[in-house]
Order: C-alpha cells, then structure tokens, then sequence
C-alpha cells in the first residue's frame, strides 16, 4: 500500500504487516491513503494528521481500516515474454492469474501459443493440450491469492529475424465478471538476433494520448535481468527512480518472477527486492537465469503535449556494480479518441530501435495492407514521407537524418493510424 504524507509530497510503501514509517522535518502533516486498491471501501479514516514542533518526535496509531467488497468478481491474467526471442533458442513464459476480486473463484486459464513456438514443459503440466493451446483449471482462489506458471518454450531455428511472436492469454469464467478487459492479455515481441537481457519496456510505448492520460488510465512497466556472471547471483535489486510525471500513490507490483518485497522512499526511489532467490549464472541454466517485475502506475493529469516521461532502472547482483537498462521515453501527444493511436507493442513494431539509420515497420496483420507513412521530428516537421505502400513490412532508410527521436506515423487506408517512436544514434549529419 502506498501512503502520502503532505506538505512534502512524501510517498513511503507499507511493510508486510502493513507498518510504514517516515523522517519528516518540523511542520503539521497530513496523512492519507491516495488509491486505495480496486474493490476496498474507502479507508477509515480517511486521513490523519501528525503536528511536528521539534525535532526527535514521533507520532505513532496512525492506522487506516480498509475493507475489501465481498461482492465484487474480478479475474486478471498478465502474460510476460521473460527472454528475448531468437531462432533456436528457448523462449520462456510467465502467466500470472490473480483474484482482484472480493470472493473465491474457480475456472480456467489459457495460452494460445505462437505457431513459431514449440511447447517444451511448464512449471504446472497444463490439464490439456491441443495443438498450440494449453489449458490449466483452478478452484477456490481465494481473494487476492495469485497462481504463477512458468512455461517453457523454443523458437523455430528457421524463424526470420523481424518476425513477429504472438501469444495470448485468456481467463474465465466471464459471465459475472465485473472487468473482462483484464481477462485477456498478450505477449507480442519479434525475432532479433543478439539482444540486451537486462531492459525496461512499457505498455504502452512511445506516444501517450493526452486523453488517456486525463481518463486516469494506468503505464504497465517490464523491467527484465539475467545473470551474465560466472557465479549464482543470491539477491537481486532493482532501483528505479519514478518519473516526477508519475503518479506514485497509483503504484501497483502486477507480477514477479520471484518472490519480493518492495520499498518506497521520498526521493521517489523504488527499490524492488529479491533476496536469497539464488539465480543461476547463463552459462549453468540459460532459462532460470532470467527473471523478470511488471508494475503499473498512472501518469499525473496536468502534463502539457509535448511533456515526456523518462524512466531509467539500474539493477544490483548482489554486491556487483549496477545494470542500467535502456531508459523509456513517453511523450503527451494529441489525439481526440482512443482509437485513434495504436501502440508499437499491439499492432506495430519499428526495429531496431535503436537504429543507426535502417529500420523496418512491422505491422501485425496476415495480410497485405496499405497506407502512407510520414517521419517528423520532435519539433512536428516532417523530414521523410513515403506516399504510398502495400505489404506487410515497409524499409526505412534514416541515413540522411541526424542523432535523435523522431515519431513515425503510419496511416492505412483502413483510416487507422498508428505511431511509433525510433531513436538514431551513432550519426552526424
């Protein structure tokens, strides 16, 4: 649970017996819970007050009731790619069911795999398989009680670099749940060669609408590691300083590889932490040397187009020094309706990216489809505009264009409109 103590604008996470503390300076504070979980009544009180003269006081019984609504059905399933996707190489999977909701549940969850992909083993035998599906039955999960399989795969050694992998998930039952968005998940990633194990991606990628941000609609983050050492790595952490654009009393862990605790501090760090997980080196266990923390949060609603949101995780094996992962970049842009933006994590992939002047747009669709597509720059000047193309893959020649961000907007004759963001490097121009 995260707790906001103001004047400040403190943030700190509660312990596992829901115990929170905080250094303050003198002054008269107010405490309160700013989102409570989905489906909890609103907490009683709703806030608390600590006055402050000197220093060296402490004011304790600041407690917050909160009742979870027996009423409520809710399922969520959460499909994770923990591995980057290459030709031959085994690819694994973690599909976490979770019971948001206020009374037990039974049913049933699935993933239809990729025809690139072929099905090796899971942590729980699946109760069916047939062909690319693979169903598991669960009873009685429990209010907030979480089930977690780990799938195994490997990826057809004659699969095409800058093909595209799509699994997806589904929950039942539906009938009676109150949120059956959440029931369906997917895990889209494509082909590469050679990659970065340790990254952070988010959901969704590149341009935020500035409509999406003013609904209150949550940014899910992946933050992935392996272990590249020669030794087992015992505890793993990952710090991760949130984005002044992010709403941190908002914040929610959705899934793990392992098991964890996590701490919030008012520099709006977060430390996420694995201890004792025991994660093998890549050259003992390639597939357990992964692992993998998805959390989602809002972004503020007072951000102006144009305002971007960075996020950079560094990640600690044991006492070696950090891992920075690729930082993220989120820009406000404008757009009058939902479904006029599509992310490059659904319907369409620009890789690699970055890129130091060739890149492709991949769009997820069996069939040839048309459109145009146009290049501009931060500043909304158009620098590369292709009028017309038919397929399923278009080329990009950025070599004529300097080191920077640049937005890709792709518009199909289906009157869809997509946008993507791509980074150049590594050019003078």
């Amino acid at each position: 649970m995260i707790v906001a103590i103001d004047p400040g604008n403190y943030f700190v996470s509660t312990g596992s017996s829901g115990d929170f503390g905080a250094y303050v300076t003198p002054d008269n504070y107010s405490i309160t819970i700013p989102t409570y979980p989905l489906y909890y009544l609103p907490p009683i009180p709703s806030v608390h007050t600590a006055n402050f003269t000197t220093g060296n006081q402490l004011d304790t019984a600041n407690n917050f009731a909160l009742q979870l609504d027996l009423t409520r059905q809710d399922l969520r399933v959460t499909l994770t790619n923990v591995a980057g996707t290459r030709p031959g190489f085994p690819l694994n999977y973690n599909l976490t069911v979770k019971n948001i909701g206020g009374n037990s549940q039974s049913g049933s969850v699935s993933i239809d795999l990729d025809n690139k992909l072929t099905f090796l083993s899971a942590s729980t035998s699946p109760d069916s398989i047939t062909g690319d599906t693979l169903i598991w039955n669960f009873v009685n999960l429990m209010p907030l009680q979480s089930l977690s399989y780990d799938l195994l795969t490997r990826v057809d050694s004659l699969a095409i670099i800058g093909d595209i992998v799509l699994s997806t998930a589904q929950l039942l039952p539906l009938i009676g749940d109150l949120d059956t968005t959440n029931n369906f998940d997917e895990s889209l990633s494509i082909i590469t060669g050679s990659y970065d194990p340790n990254d952070k991606a988010s959901v969704p990628d590149n341009a935020v609408p500035i409509v999406f941000m003013q609904n209150g609609q949550f940014i899910e983050y992946t933050i992935r590691f392996q272990n590249l050492g020669n030794d087992t790595a015992f505890n793993v952490i990952i710090l991760d300083t949130l984005s002044n654009h992010l709403d941190i009393g908002s914040l929610e862990i959705v899934a793990c590889s392992h098991d964890y605790y996590f701490n919030l501090y008012p520099s709006r760090l977060l430390e996420i932490r694995m201890d004792n997980i025991l994660l093998p080196d890549s050259a003992v266990n390639e597939v357990k040397s992964n692992g993998f923390i998805k959390y989602k949060i809002r972004i503020k609603n007072n951000l102006n187009l144009g305002d971007i949101v960075y996020n950079t995780a560094h990640i600690y094996f044991d006492y070696n020094q950090p891992v920075a992962t690729n930082t993220t970049s989120l820009e406000i842009v404008s757009f009058t309706e939902l479904n006029e933006i599509t992310y490059a994590t659904g319907e369409i992939i620009v890789y690699p990216n970055p890129s130091s002047g060739i890149a492709t747009v991949v769009f997820n669709n069996q069939e040839p489809i048309s459109g145009k597509i146009e290049v501009s720059d931060m500043s909304g000047r158009v620098v590369m505009n292709i009028p017309s193309f038919i397929g399923n893959k278009v080329p990009l020649d950025l070599n004529h264009l300097g080191s920077g961000i640049y937005l890709i907007k792709t518009e199909l004759s289906q009157e869809k409109k997509y946008y993507s963001k791509i980074i150049l490097t590594n050019k003078e121009k």
